[in-house]
């Protein structure tokens, strides 16, 4: 350890709290990995005499500090509360358990009797908990009263393990006359679900000492509720009960509050966000009202309750004299129901303990545990809008925040008085001032006349302050679009407020500050009643602050309240963007005009509007009103450290991250939407999003990601969309979706998977859509659906899928929907599709030649089959199909004779309703096969239509051998690892089922002959990172299933052809960071399924002729980082169907157009950061029909011919030309399509002959960032705003050859329907800011 890090770390420790028998090292970010950095730490606690209490929490130790450090508290045998929360950031999850037990041993050792341990915060997993297993079991936990283990990702495995401890804890305890009495338990976030609840709750009813339990967000439905709810019944010293955010429903609700009525100690019960519904409040209410005598909160708060079932609830607290706290906000309770709650607890004379409220509006909904009829309605309405599902579903959050807006409006609207008798209006009152100030309403203010606004002002008090603001909250209570209601606002508003600024004893200040106490948007010490619905203040208030008589002084004050977050503003965003629209209009206030004390006091306590704008970061839009920041195409490299901490939503669209850090969001904790498409992000680290909890929607769009680890998604409890599309993932370790247990939907679309591997989606507990479209897969593990309880649809169209996944399939009972389209399935066999409730089958575009007469007989709920444009010359009757409606037959090879009579006939019999054309018999080509009638469908010589042999399915061998020593193996992901090992030789005994090993971070240096035997169902095999330079002939032998070879930061320089005998499917090949100087002609001869190839970061010179030979299937080839300076002409031409090309951060100079001669399907051209200074005619004509993405940016570019991008056009989606030299660029008004345009930092001269440009670019629907850099006057100006261009002849007229304003705008919306390619950006849909 270096002598400045020692220094710097004893400064740290000076800052150690020591006092009270307590040791803290507490938030100090120490790095403590060997024995030498903790050597101060251990003199402080060796030194330390008395130790009772040690904080270790915000602090990273690794497994050999660990071991040094218990060593120093084996004599500590005073130690009683061990706070080491968050000790383990940046670690592996390997290394935690291990750094536990020696921890743990010591303190059995010291025979230490704790009375507290936390372990909150550490990710260690289900694994972890073994690491503390022993200590719970020892002597030394016999006399713990708190356990706390908060978000640490232990999952059911973990929760068991943990219950178990605990059971033998209690029993050994008990039998030295000492039985476990723990008070305080932690658990939230953990995932525990209904196994791992109940587990526990059979430890919880052994303890029976139980005061508090926290167990929030634990994804625990009604089953674990109600095993819970029996334990707490056996706990009856019971205080807290927190069991927020888990789904109770009915039955949950009912349970537990069967238990309430036996638990007289409880103070706090919160069950909010737990779907009690209605029923289960009334249950509660119930058990509230019968005793709880000490309760003082209780939080229902976002349970879908009504409003009948709420003011259940509000009564029963009526004698509860303690109570301090009722939370119903986010109920189905109406304005009506918030006024009558209200009205309730003021006659109780409890109104203050009622918490903020606002009410959702009802909307229709799926229960994810799911009624039948629920299912029902959602599949009824899929069937019926089939081609608009996707829209639909993509645009759900889009729509209900519609429908919420309207209702601001609707639940103000006035109801008619109706006489129940006979249904007729009731005639109104007659109408003074008096009552319509008692009970406003839009008709009493019209009825009072013309002279309403005097007669009101008159008779109004302008000296008594809060006479003022009830009367104006009167007013605007009634407040509407109607314009003969609006302009009676208006004018009564002006002539009261006219009256009361302009009187000499009014009280501006005093004004501001009750009408904000009244609005709710400022606390008060006294009692006083919020209105329930803001809509009408804040839009009279609107016309309020633009009026003469109106204080410009006041307007900051007012505009820093509405700025802030809260409930009651965001149930009325209408109305308040339009008034803080209009108070950032206004004059600003002069800076020698004073400000009264106490409105500094009120900005200087709200500290929002004036630092939220100052720690807005340079390149972002900070919208403080929306809570949401906006840095696009910024070039950032990095995350802003200076983004407002109260965000809510984060875009980052169009940068440059490349990694995404551990930590790199804990300064946002409130965000729910981050978006970081298009930021060329390669990898995420562990821990990249920990702390981003409250998180919704994560889109992570067309960026670079190859893989995901386990740990690449922490800390995402409560996401429900993830977005990682268009990136180039090829492989998906197991649990690495584990920690999203929220995540409803997940795009998957345009990536480079091919293989996935059982239970690869375990822990997406509610996921209801699957998109994997767009893939390469042809090969599915049996079990890689079977952890998808609520899957409703499953899209798996676009692949490669020779045959129907049949076995992986029957493990989705609940999914409705499942797409296959696009994929080389040419036969159905018997009884193939076993899915109970799948409704609609698309197998549209395939290469079906055949299906089986009952082929779907296990699938009894199927109604609409699709088998459009496929090989089928006809098909049998569908036995088996009973609820069939609808078979799309339409683009198939339809024979119509005698052979289809049977069809035919069944479809009449079973009213299936049926699409297609007959192609022969030339005298029926082009009917319907619906109008056909049997005598018709004649034979001439019968001919039975071909029937090709089903693909048969290879047996499945069974692992049987032991794991090698040293090494893990997991039976249920059939994975094995001996990663970071310092193994020398690679180790054999591997279980022969084993589907992916990890042997990274070895010193093997070569691979040897035969080096994995017995091992012919390996699918993917890791070695990166382990000295490797020879990989010799024969290595791979044996490995006939292989499909990934990772041998990624090698030595390796040359490889031989036979290297890769017998390994005849692998698809993907991974080499960057070695050492080859050239590429290895002749390997590829032996992989003709080679799809993608990396070699990446190595010291190639050149692409020679016959480099690439035998790579016929290759479609992706990644060479950024070499040292190429020449591409021979015919260096590509094996590699026909290439579509990603990635030549960035080479040493070409010129483009290599004769190269791309012969690449067809080339898509995607990368030629950053290579210094080419010229680009001339026609350099991309070659690849001019296929090329939709071209990066040409970083290059120092400084001049583009004007035919340069000939015959690019309308497919161009995407052009990258940032940070170049170039002052003009060629006419690029053909370039109808593009959805990316980005021209940052290119130093453009702004004078005439950049006309075409400018006027191109401000009819372009993007932000394209270009500037002018010449002349100096408008240098760093936007060339779309520059008024250079208006002195230019031609100003104000379009040009020839330019861009149509029509035509482009048209063109930046790009078709939902019709899509095509395979690029990136595929079926995405872009959200412009």
């Amino acid at each position: 350890m270096a002598s400045e890090d020692i220094t710097k770390l004893a400064e740290s420790l000076a800052k150690t709290k020591v006092g009270g028998g307590q040791l803290s090292f507490k938030g100090q970010s120490l790095k403590l990995n060997t024995a030498e950095d903790a050597e101060e730490v251990i003199k402080q606690i060796e030194e330390f005499d008395g130790l009772e209490a040690l904080r270790l929490e915000g602090n990273t130790v690794g497994v050999e500090a660990a071991k040094v450090i218990a060593k120093a508290l084996e004599k500590k045998s005073e130690l009683k509360r061990c706070h080491w929360s968050d000790m383990f950031t940046g670690r592996l999850r390997s290394e935690i358990p291990p750094a536990l037990i020696s921890l743990g041993d010591a303190l059995i050792t010291a025979g230490a009797q704790l009375v507290e341990l936390d372990l909150s915060d550490n990710a260690f997993g289900p694994d972890g908990v073994r690491g503390f297993e022993a200590l719970l079991k020892s002597p030394a936990c016999y006399t713990l009263q708190e356990l706390k283990l908060n978000n640490c990702g232990m999952g059911i495995g973990g929760g068991k393990i943990l219950a178990a401890a605990l059971k033998e804890c209690h029993r050994k305890s008990s039998a030295q006359g000492k039985p476990l009495a723990l008070k305080i338990f932690v658990a939230g976030r953990n995932r525990l679900e209904n196994d791992g609840a109940t587990a526990l709750a059979e430890a919880f009813g052994i303890i029976g000492t139980l005061e508090e339990v926290h167990m929030p967000q634990n994804g625990i439905n009604h089953p674990g509720i109600t095993a819970l709810a029996q334990a707490f019944a056996i706990n009856p010293l019971l205080k807290v009960i927190n069991l927020n955010d888990n789904t109770f429903t009915d039955k949950g609700a009912i349970a537990m509050a069967e238990t309430l009525k036996a638990l007289r100690q409880i103070e706090v019960i919160n069950f909010g966000d737990c779907l009690v519904r209605s029923k289960g409040a009334v249950a509660i209410a119930d058990a509230v009202k019968e005793g709880l005598h000490k309760l003082k909160e209780l939080n229902l708060s976002f349970c879908e309750i009504k409003r009948d079932a709420a003011l259940t609830v509000a009564e029963a607290i009526e004698d509860k004299a303690e109570l301090e706290k009722l939370d119903l906000n986010g109920n189905y309770l109406g304005e009506e129901g918030c006024e009558q709650l209200q009205e309730i607890l003021e006659g109780f004379n409890m109104a203050s303990v009622l918490g903020s409220l606002s009410f959702e509006k009802i909307f229709e909904f799926h229960d994810d545990e799911g009624e039948e009829d629920d299912d029902e309605e959602e599949e009824e309405e899929e069937g019926e809008a089939e081609e608009e599902e996707e829209e639909e579903e993509e645009e759900e959050e889009q729509q209900q925040l519609k429908e919420r807006g309207q209702g601001e409006q609707e639940s103000l609207t006035p109801k008619k008085i109706i006489n129940s008798q006979d249904s007729t209006p009731v005639p109104s009152p007659p109408v003074d001032v008096a009552t319509f100030l008692a009970f406003p309403s839009p008709e009493k203010l019209l009825r009072l006349g013309s002279k309403c606004s005097v007669l009101i002002a008159q008779q109004t008090d302008t000296s008594d302050v809060e006479k003022v603001v009830t009367t104006l909250l009167r007013i605007s209570s009634v407040f509407k679009d109607d314009a003969s209601v609006k302009t009676a606002v208006h004018e009564t508003t002006d002539a009261l407020m006219r009256k009361a600024f302009t009187s000499a004893t009014f009280n501006s200040d005093a004004f501001i500050t009750s009408l904000l106490i009244h609005m709710g948007l400022l606390k008060s010490e006294e009692k006083i009643k919020a209105v329930p619905s803001l809509y009408g203040i804040l839009m009279t208030l609107n016309h309020v602050v633009q009026q003469d008589y109106f204080p410009k002084s006041l307007a900051p004050v007012l505009s820093a309240f509405v700025t802030k977050p809260n409930r009651a503003l965001d149930s009325c965003s209408f109305a308040r963007h339009m008034l803080l629209q209009t108070l950032h209009q206004l004059p600003q206030v002069p800076s020698t005009m004073k400000f009264s004390w106490g409105l500094l006091l009120f900005t200087a306590a709200l500290g929002l509007g004036g630092t939220a704008a100052a720690r807005c970061p340079g390149p972002c839009i900070c919208d403080n009103l929306r809570a949401q920041v906006l840095c696009l195409n910024g070039n950032l490299t990095a995350i802003p450290g200076t983004i407002p901490q109260l965000t809510k939503k984060l875009d980052l669209r169009g940068n440059s991250f490349t990694v995404i850090p551990a930590g790199a969001f804990l300064d946002t904790p409130y965000l729910t939407h981050l978006d970081l498409q298009r930021c060329k992000v390669e990898r995420l680290e562990e821990g990249a999003f920990r702390g981003l909890g409250r998180l919704v929607y994560l889109n992570l769009a067309s960026n670079g990601i190859a893989l995901l680890y386990q740990e690449s998604l922490d800390g995402l409890s409560s996401l429900q969309q993830l977005i990682l599309e268009g990136n180039r993932i090829e492989e998906i370790q197991p649990g690495a979706f584990g920690r999203l247990g929220s995540l409803t939907v997940l795009d998957l679309r345009a990536n480079a998977l091919v293989y996935l591997p059982d239970m690869v989606f375990q822990g997406l507990q509610v996921l209801r859509w699957l998109r994997l479209s767009h893939n390469a897969l042809h090969v599915l593990g049996s079990e890689a659906f079977a952890a998808l309880p609520a899957l409703r649809r499953l899209s798996l169209d676009h692949n490669e899928l020779q045959a129907l996944p049949s076995e992986a399939l029957a493990r989705l009972d609940g999914a409705t929907r499942l797409d296959l389209g696009h994929n080389p399935i040419t036969y159905i066999a018997e009884e193939a599709l076993a899915m109970a409730s799948l409704k609609h089958l698309f197998l549209d575009h395939a290469a079906l030649q055949d299906v089986a007469p009952d082929a779907f007989a296990r699938s009894p709920q199927l109604r609409t089959l699709d088998l459009r444009e496929n090989q089928l010359q006809g098909l049998p009757p569908l036995a088996g199909a009973g609820g069939l409606a609808k078979v799309s037959l339409a683009g198939n090879p339809l024979l119509c004779s005698c052979l289809l009579r049977p069809f035919h006939d069944w479809l009449a019999r079973a009213r299936v309703q049926v699409e297609g054309s007959c192609t022969a018999p030339p005298a029926l080509r082009g009917r319907p096969l619906d109008s056909l009638r049997p005598p018709e469908m004649r034979c001439g010589r019968p001919r039975p239509p071909p029937s090709p042999t089903a693909p048969l399915e290879q047996p499945r061998v069974v692992g049987s051998g032991q794991c090698p020593q040293g090494c893990s193996c997991s039976p249920d992901f059939r994975h094995g690892s001996c990663e970071n090992r310092d193994l020398q030789e690679i180790p054999r005994g591997f279980p022969g089922d084993t589907h992916l090993l990890d042997l990274r971070r070895n010193a093997f240096g070569m691979v040897p002959p035969g080096a994995f035997p017995g091992l012919k169902e390996l699918v993917s095999l890791h070695l990166q990172s382990c000295s490797i330079k020879v990989l010799q002939p024969g290595a791979l032998q044996g490995l006939e299933n292989l499909v990934y070879l990772y041998l990624t930061d090698n030595r390796l320089s040359t490889l031989a052809a036979a290297a890769f005998e017998g390994a005849p499917r692998l698809a993907y090949l991974d080499l960057d960071h070695n050492a080859f100087t050239h590429l290895p002609a002749g390997t590829f001869q032996l992989l003709p399924n080679l799809i993608s190839l990396h070699l990446q970061h190595n010291a190639i010179r050149e692409l020679a002729e016959g480099d690439l030979a035998g790579a016929g299937g290759l479609r992706w080839l990644y060479l950024a980082g070499n040292a190429i300076k020449r591409i021979a002409p015919t260096a590509l031409a094996p590699t026909k169907m290439l579509e990603k090309l990635h030549l960035e951060g080479n040493r070409l100079v010129e483009v290599p157009t004769s190269a791309l001669q012969g690449l067809p399907a080339l898509s995607e051209l990368k030629l950053s950061q290579n210094p080419i200074k010229h680009v001339g005619d026609g350099a991309f004509l070659p690849v001019a029909s296929s090329l939709q993405h071209l990066y040409l940016d970083n290059m120092g570019l400084e001049r583009i011919s004007p035919g340069a991008f000939a015959g690019l056009g309308p497919k161009i989606r995407s052009l990258f030309l940032e940070s170049n030299k170039m002052s003009n660029i060629p006419n690029m008004s053909n370039f109808t399509g593009l959805e990316i345009l980005n021209l940052r930092d290119v130093p453009f001269h702004c004078n005439c002959q950049l006309l075409p440009l400018h006027r191109w670019i401000d009819k372009l629907n993007l932000r394209v960032g270009a500037t002018c850099g010449s002349p100096a006057e408008v240098r760093g100006l936007k060339v779309k705003l520059s008024t250079t261009f208006q002195t230019c002849p031609g100003w104000g007229r379009g040009e020839p050859g330019g861009a149509s304003p029509g035509k482009t705008k048209a063109a930046s919306k790009p078709s939902k329907k019709k899509r095509s390619g395979k690029s990136p950006a595929r079926d995405f849909k872009k959200s412009r800011a």
